[in-house]
């Protein structure tokens, strides 16, 4: 249907889009310029209305881009106050389109029939098992099955929180002689 709209490089657009598509999550009543929401500007909540046309070639992963004030998001608000910021519709695959920084605009291309939304820029496809985790952890899904659990420090909260899960990472490593750290490079998370 887009190459019947005039669309070229098919290949470029984004896929979150053509799933929302295909799903008939967007109907394309009006064409390229059917509107895709009625949203609201994350920084002056000012009307938003995203159309097909706005978001077609905008990328599936905002997670480069939303330290930058999203400088290659397609949506820009038209408010001079907000400096051009650029935002992100996501989750269109879905059927719950919503407007984004960037920061939550991930889609896993991964998945048959087009991908999906997995939210966080900083989730990552586990090609094993084809859930999700943290980009710099092992697969949590796959660790289950194996016997282990990875906890965040973060859990627990506050210094007497991390203090008990400081505790618990050295009496893993006395008894096991194994380091309980998910990978040398963060700290952050331990397996227990």
């Amino acid at each position: 249907y887009l190459a019947s709209q005039g669309v070229d490089r098919l290949d470029e657009v984004s896929m979150c889009l053509k799933v929302g598509i295909k799903k008939g999550h967007i109907s394309l009543s009006e064409g390229l310029d059917t509107l895709v929401m009625r949203g609201t500007c994350l920084l002056c909540s000012g009307e938003l209305l995203p159309t097909v046309r706005t978001i077609l070639y905008q990328p599936d992963y905002g997670g480069d881009d939303y330290e930058e004030h999203g400088m290659e998001a397609p949506l820009k608000c038209k408010n001079e106050k907000c400096n051009d910021f650029g935002m992100y519709v996501t989750d269109i695959c879905c059927g719950r389109p919503s407007i984004d920084s960037g920061k939550f605009h991930n889609h896993c291309k991964k998945h048959k029939d087009g991908g999906k939304c997995i939210g966080d820029y900083r989730e990552v496809h586990c090609d094993s098992c084809g859930s999700h985790h943290w980009y710099s952890n092992e697969c949590s899904n796959c660790n289950k099955r194996r016997g282990s659990v990875i906890v965040s420090r973060s859990y627990g909260g506050g210094a007497h929180g991390m203090n008990s899960m400081f505790a618990l990472a050295m009496v893993y490593q006395m008894v096991t002689g194994k380091s309980p750290y998910a990978d040398s490079s963060d700290e952050d998370d331990f397996y227990y």
